[in-house]
């Protein structure tokens, strides 16, 4: 696989390596896992740096499939972020966290069949995260 390559990090095979190596170690482990794709300003993956994003977002719904592993895609549309949510080109502001973490958790609280694929094909999916072993032991 070629590099994808931004000013500020690759998604390359030692990567993708390595993201397989800390899913495998979760399954082992009996730990659910759900990877969150968080949203950027419309500049970084519209404008700058479309083709690495889509590459980018491409690998990590194969290397999450490839594990069963669920994705949630926080687009800015899903999320309703806007650029006035960004502290900067890489993470939210305060309102920006308030939004994307009442999405993450309205989300999996709503449990998810699949979102696995692309940002746009899953946007209305469903996670179902398999029950906690503390939650096992309540029951």
């Amino acid at each position: 696989m070629t590099d994808v390559r931004l000013t500020w990090c690759r998604v390359g095979d030692r990567y993708l390596a390595s993201l397989d190596r800390m899913l495998e170690r979760s399954a082992l482990g009996g730990v659910p896992v759900v990877i969150v794709d968080l949203p950027v300003p419309a500049d970084l993956d519209t404008r700058l740096f479309p083709d690495q994003f889509a590459a980018y977002r491409s690998a990590l719904a194969k290397a999450a499939a490839a594990r069963d592993v669920p994705v949630l895609w926080a687009t800015r549309d899903a999320v309703e972020l806007t650029d006035a949510d960004c502290a900067d080109l890489v993470h939210v502001n305060g309102n920006g966290a308030a939004r994307l973490s009442r999405w993450v958790r309205e989300a999996i609280s709503r449990g998810v069949d699949s979102l696995s694929g692309e940002p746009e094909a899953t946007a209305a999916g469903r996670l179902r995260l398999p029950a906690s072993p503390a939650a096992e032991v309540a029951r």
